[in-house]
């Protein structure tokens, strides 16, 4: 085994390696002198995966296929690069989701054709689902749920953070999946931190939802409480919050799905304080589906507004008044 490989890929799994040291590991992955330490690593890698959710018999099939994927007869550096990519998947938690998907044996194969998935980035999305309940998912985070999501049930996947305001649905209850636990609810409004894949911690503003783990139920936490579990060492806890601070992420955003002028423009006047003035003519019925965060200024939500209206506006003070272009 290179000493050098072994050093940049204990630092790189540990998260503490350097720029520089993260440069050269991944350089390094595409060197064809490592096929050998590199398919070492591969194996290494795939055993320290947390498989608890997985059958060993599936996982060992899921490391062969790696390794004995066919390639072509003349791309050597084809294999290398297979290698490679696999192990940076796996060093960022995502290879056996990626795996289930390219192999079409897997009994519990991923259909991304009957899959819904949203990402956020740098901004934070509203999401109505198709039952009616509201998802307001955090920047860098994700949820998944199924094309028939309401038919036979009602599961959505969650990775990162989100605000949820659940329809209520007698007898189909509403289950949040993280990597390591699910909440399962009626009708609430509750938040789901999840941004690492051992730790979970939710907030109930109203109703009650419930916490389970491993098939087994944590508690049941009512507004004002919250629980956190750690499935490092299975624990949990659960205690009463101030609800400020947990939601204040999306406290004073403007969400707009399908809206009105007239509900979009009454809801900028509550926020900033003004009073718009518009023609309802030049404005006509065309709705608005936008999200601005509470930090954006009044001038920067005007700008998109009177583009999405294709008007143009004058700030008078507290009046704000749009006319033709």
């Amino acid at each position: 085994m290179n000493k050098r490989l072994k050093y940049l890929y204990d630092r790189y799994v540990a998260d503490t390696a350097t720029a520089t040291e993260r440069e050269e590991f991944e350089s390094a992955l595409l060197n064809m002198n490592h096929d050998a330490d590199l398919k070492v690593l591969l194996e290494e890698a795939f055993d320290a995966y947390p498989r608890d959710t997985l059958p060993t018999a599936e996982a060992d099939a899921i490391y062969t296929h790696i390794l004995n994927r066919p390639q072509p007869l003349i791309k050597r550096r084809q294999t290398i690069w297979w290698l490679a990519a696999a192990m940076v998947l796996i060093l960022s938690g995502l290879v056996v989701a990626l795996l289930r998907y390219q192999n079409a044996e897997t009994t519990e194969a991923v259909n991304v054709a009957h899959t819904e998935r949203i990402e956020t980035h740098d901004r934070r999305e509203y999401v109505i689902l198709p039952d009616s309940s509201v998802v307001i998912l955090n920047e860098g985070s994700a949820l998944s749920y199924a094309k028939d999501f309401g038919h036979a049930d009602r599961i959505v996947i969650l990775e990162g953070e989100a605000f949820f305001d659940v329809a209520k649905k007698k007898n189909k209850p509403f289950i949040v999946k993280t990597a390591r636990a699910q909440t399962r609810v009626l009708g609430t409004k509750f938040n789901v931190k999840a941004n690492n894949k051992t730790s979970i911690e939710v907030t109930v503003t109203e109703g009650k939802v419930q916490l389970e783990a491993d098939g087994k139920v944590l508690g049941v936490v009512h507004a004002k409480q919250q629980i956190t579990f750690d499935a490092t060492n299975a624990t949990y806890n659960k205690k009463s919050v101030v609800l400020t601070p947990v939601v204040a992420w999306h406290a004073g955003d403007l969400f707009f799905n399908d809206t009105t002028p007239e509900q979009a423009f009454r809801s900028l006047e509550n926020k900033y304080k003004v009073r718009v003035h518009y023609p309802e003519q030049l404005i006509g019925y065309k709705r608005l589906s936008a999200t601005f965060l509470a930090h954006e200024p009044l001038s920067e939500v005007m700008d998109a507004i009177a583009a999405f209206y294709n008007v143009e506006y004058r700030l008078e003070g507290e009046d704000i008044y749009l006319q033709p272009r």
